[in-house]
Protein backbone atom coordinates (compact mmCIF):
# COMPACT_ATOMS: atom_id res chain seq x y z
CA UNK A 1 0.00 0.00 0.00
CA UNK A 2 2.75 2.45 0.94
CA UNK A 3 4.61 1.69 -2.28
CA UNK A 4 1.46 2.46 -4.27
CA UNK A 5 0.98 5.76 -2.46
CA UNK A 6 4.61 6.67 -3.04
CA UNK A 7 4.32 5.82 -6.73
CA UNK A 8 1.23 8.02 -7.01
CA UNK A 9 3.02 10.86 -5.19
CA UNK A 10 6.06 10.67 -7.47
CA UNK A 11 3.84 10.49 -10.55
CA UNK A 12 2.02 13.66 -9.49
CA UNK A 13 5.32 15.45 -8.83
CA UNK A 14 6.65 14.39 -12.22
CA UNK A 15 3.60 15.79 -14.04
CA UNK A 16 3.16 18.94 -11.94
CA UNK A 17 6.77 20.12 -11.63
CA UNK A 18 7.12 21.15 -15.27
CA UNK A 19 4.15 23.53 -15.27
CA UNK A 20 4.65 27.28 -15.42
CA UNK A 21 1.50 29.26 -16.16
CA UNK A 22 -0.38 32.08 -14.39
CA UNK A 23 -3.52 29.94 -14.18
CA UNK A 24 -1.90 26.77 -12.83
CA UNK A 25 -0.76 26.51 -9.19
CA UNK A 26 3.03 26.50 -9.15
CA UNK A 27 4.93 23.62 -7.53
CA UNK A 28 8.20 24.75 -5.94
CA UNK A 29 9.35 21.43 -4.54
CA UNK A 30 8.40 18.15 -2.90
CA UNK A 31 9.77 15.78 -0.27
CA UNK A 32 9.26 12.01 -0.20
CA UNK A 33 11.07 11.35 3.11
CA UNK A 34 8.76 10.39 5.98
CA UNK A 35 5.31 11.71 5.16
CA UNK A 36 5.47 13.01 1.55
CA UNK A 37 4.47 16.62 0.98
CA UNK A 38 4.39 19.31 -1.69
CA UNK A 39 5.69 22.87 -1.44
CA UNK A 40 3.46 24.91 -3.74
CA UNK A 41 1.99 28.33 -4.35
CA UNK A 42 -0.46 29.29 -1.59
CA UNK A 43 -3.95 30.16 -2.81
CA UNK A 44 -4.80 32.86 -0.28
CA UNK A 45 -8.30 33.50 -1.66
CA UNK A 46 -9.61 29.95 -1.35
CA UNK A 47 -11.59 27.90 -3.82
CA UNK A 48 -13.40 29.28 -6.84
CA UNK A 49 -16.89 28.71 -5.42
CA UNK A 50 -16.03 30.33 -2.09
CA UNK A 51 -14.45 33.32 -3.84
CA UNK A 52 -17.48 33.81 -6.09
CA UNK A 53 -19.80 34.03 -3.09
CA UNK A 54 -18.07 37.31 -2.24
CA UNK A 55 -17.32 38.40 -5.82
CA UNK A 56 -20.20 37.16 -8.01
CA UNK A 57 -19.47 39.70 -10.74
CA UNK A 58 -16.11 38.01 -11.36
CA UNK A 59 -17.72 34.69 -12.31
CA UNK A 60 -17.10 34.61 -16.06
CA UNK A 61 -13.64 36.17 -15.79
CA UNK A 62 -12.58 33.46 -13.33
CA UNK A 63 -14.09 30.70 -15.47
CA UNK A 64 -12.22 32.07 -18.48
CA UNK A 65 -8.97 32.05 -16.50
CA UNK A 66 -9.65 28.46 -15.45
CA UNK A 67 -10.16 27.48 -19.09
CA UNK A 68 -6.81 29.08 -19.96
CA UNK A 69 -5.15 26.96 -17.29
CA UNK A 70 -6.71 23.74 -18.58
CA UNK A 71 -5.88 24.73 -22.15
CA UNK A 72 -2.24 25.05 -21.09
CA UNK A 73 -2.28 21.54 -19.62
CA UNK A 74 -3.75 20.13 -22.82
CA UNK A 75 -1.17 21.95 -24.94
CA UNK A 76 1.48 20.12 -22.90
CA UNK A 77 -0.24 16.80 -23.52
CA UNK A 78 -1.64 16.45 -19.99
CA UNK A 79 -5.21 15.47 -19.08
CA UNK A 80 -6.18 16.85 -15.66
CA UNK A 81 -8.67 14.07 -14.93
CA UNK A 82 -10.28 15.56 -11.80
CA UNK A 83 -11.62 19.02 -12.62
CA UNK A 84 -14.11 20.31 -10.04
CA UNK A 85 -14.69 23.49 -8.09
CA UNK A 86 -12.49 22.50 -5.16
CA UNK A 87 -9.57 21.98 -7.57
CA UNK A 88 -9.84 25.54 -8.88
CA UNK A 89 -8.41 28.09 -6.47
CA UNK A 90 -7.82 31.85 -6.41
CA UNK A 91 -4.27 32.98 -5.75
CA UNK A 92 -2.97 36.07 -3.98
CA UNK A 93 -2.88 37.74 -7.41
CA UNK A 94 -6.67 37.19 -7.66
CA UNK A 95 -6.19 34.84 -10.62
CA UNK A 96 -8.01 31.52 -10.93
CA UNK A 97 -5.61 28.57 -10.93
CA UNK A 98 -6.00 24.86 -11.57
CA UNK A 99 -4.54 22.54 -8.93
CA UNK A 100 -4.50 18.90 -7.68
CA UNK A 101 -2.87 16.69 -10.29
CA UNK A 102 -3.25 13.39 -8.44
CA UNK A 103 -5.33 11.88 -11.25
CA UNK A 104 -3.63 13.69 -14.12
CA UNK A 105 -2.09 11.65 -16.91
CA UNK A 106 -0.19 12.19 -20.10
CA UNK A 107 -2.60 11.85 -23.00
CA UNK A 108 -0.61 8.94 -24.45
CA UNK A 109 -0.46 7.07 -21.11
CA UNK A 110 -1.38 3.39 -21.54
CA UNK A 111 -1.49 2.44 -17.85
CA UNK A 112 -4.69 1.29 -16.14
CA UNK A 113 -7.24 4.11 -16.04
CA UNK A 114 -7.93 5.94 -12.78
CA UNK A 115 -11.33 7.60 -12.82
CA UNK A 116 -12.24 10.36 -10.37
CA UNK A 117 -14.76 9.46 -7.69
CA UNK A 118 -16.29 12.95 -7.99
CA UNK A 119 -19.34 11.75 -9.92
CA UNK A 120 -20.91 15.20 -10.32
CA UNK A 121 -18.15 16.20 -12.75
CA UNK A 122 -17.27 12.93 -14.51
CA UNK A 123 -18.04 12.50 -18.22
CA UNK A 124 -20.49 9.73 -19.24
CA UNK A 125 -17.97 7.66 -21.20
CA UNK A 126 -15.91 7.25 -18.03
CA UNK A 127 -18.89 5.53 -16.38
CA UNK A 128 -20.07 3.51 -19.38
CA UNK A 129 -16.81 1.85 -20.42
CA UNK A 130 -14.78 -0.09 -17.89
CA UNK A 131 -11.57 0.53 -19.85
CA UNK A 132 -12.20 4.24 -20.32
CA UNK A 133 -9.60 6.74 -19.18
CA UNK A 134 -9.73 10.54 -18.80
CA UNK A 135 -9.21 12.42 -22.05
CA UNK A 136 -9.08 16.01 -23.28
CA UNK A 137 -12.79 15.65 -24.12
CA UNK A 138 -13.69 14.41 -20.63
CA UNK A 139 -11.83 17.42 -19.19
CA UNK A 140 -14.03 19.68 -21.33
CA UNK A 141 -17.12 17.95 -19.91
CA UNK A 142 -15.84 18.39 -16.35
CA UNK A 143 -15.11 22.05 -16.99
CA UNK A 144 -18.70 22.45 -18.18
CA UNK A 145 -19.87 20.98 -14.88
CA UNK A 146 -17.61 23.47 -13.09
CA UNK A 147 -19.55 26.23 -14.84
CA UNK A 148 -22.80 24.72 -13.52
CA UNK A 149 -21.27 24.51 -10.04
CA UNK A 150 -20.14 28.14 -10.18
CA UNK A 151 -23.51 29.39 -11.43
CA UNK A 152 -25.43 27.51 -8.74
CA UNK A 153 -22.89 27.90 -5.93
CA UNK A 154 -23.48 24.24 -5.07
CA UNK A 155 -22.76 20.78 -6.50
CA UNK A 156 -23.75 20.50 -10.18
CA UNK A 157 -26.44 17.91 -9.40
CA UNK A 158 -27.40 19.47 -6.08
CA UNK A 159 -28.18 16.99 -3.30
CA UNK A 160 -28.49 13.92 -5.55
CA UNK A 161 -26.38 10.95 -4.47
CA UNK A 162 -23.63 9.42 -6.59
CA UNK A 163 -25.72 6.44 -7.72
CA UNK A 164 -28.50 8.65 -9.09
CA UNK A 165 -26.01 11.08 -10.63
CA UNK A 166 -24.24 8.25 -12.47
CA UNK A 167 -27.57 6.97 -13.77
CA UNK A 168 -28.51 10.41 -15.12
CA UNK A 169 -25.09 10.94 -16.68
CA UNK A 170 -25.10 7.53 -18.39
CA UNK A 171 -28.45 8.49 -19.94
CA UNK A 172 -27.00 11.71 -21.32
CA UNK A 173 -28.92 13.98 -18.97
CA UNK A 174 -27.68 17.31 -17.64
CA UNK A 175 -28.69 19.22 -14.50
CA UNK A 176 -31.71 21.44 -15.13
CA UNK A 177 -30.78 25.09 -15.70
CA UNK A 178 -32.12 27.74 -13.37
CA UNK A 179 -33.58 30.74 -15.24
CA UNK A 180 -32.64 32.95 -12.32
CA UNK A 181 -28.91 32.42 -12.74
CA UNK A 182 -28.32 31.16 -16.25
CA UNK A 183 -28.99 32.96 -19.51
CA UNK A 184 -29.74 31.08 -22.73
CA UNK A 185 -26.28 31.52 -24.27
CA UNK A 186 -24.59 30.51 -21.03
CA UNK A 187 -26.57 27.28 -20.82
CA UNK A 188 -25.94 26.60 -24.51
CA UNK A 189 -22.22 26.76 -23.75
CA UNK A 190 -22.66 24.17 -20.99
CA UNK A 191 -24.66 21.91 -23.31
CA UNK A 192 -21.98 22.06 -26.01
CA UNK A 193 -19.17 21.42 -23.54
CA UNK A 194 -21.11 18.52 -22.00
CA UNK A 195 -22.36 16.83 -25.17
CA UNK A 196 -22.92 13.11 -24.58
CA UNK A 197 -20.61 12.08 -27.43
CA UNK A 198 -17.02 13.20 -26.70
CA UNK A 199 -16.23 14.09 -30.31
CA UNK A 200 -19.12 16.57 -30.39
CA UNK A 201 -17.89 18.62 -27.44
CA UNK A 202 -16.44 22.08 -27.90
CA UNK A 203 -12.71 22.42 -28.41
CA UNK A 204 -10.74 24.98 -26.44
CA UNK A 205 -10.40 27.15 -29.52
CA UNK A 206 -14.12 27.89 -29.21
CA UNK A 207 -14.69 27.78 -25.43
Amino acid sequence: KRSELMAAFLREVDIWFGFSHPHVVRLFGACHVGRPFFVCEYATNGTLVRYLRKHPNDLWQKLHETALGVQYLHARGVVHGDLKGSNIVIGSDKKAKVTDFGLSINADDVSDPRISGASHWVAPECFIRNDSRPTFASDIYSLGMCIVEALRACLPWGSLGNTVVKQHVRQGKLPSPSPLICLGKQWELVQRMCAFEPEKRLKFSTV
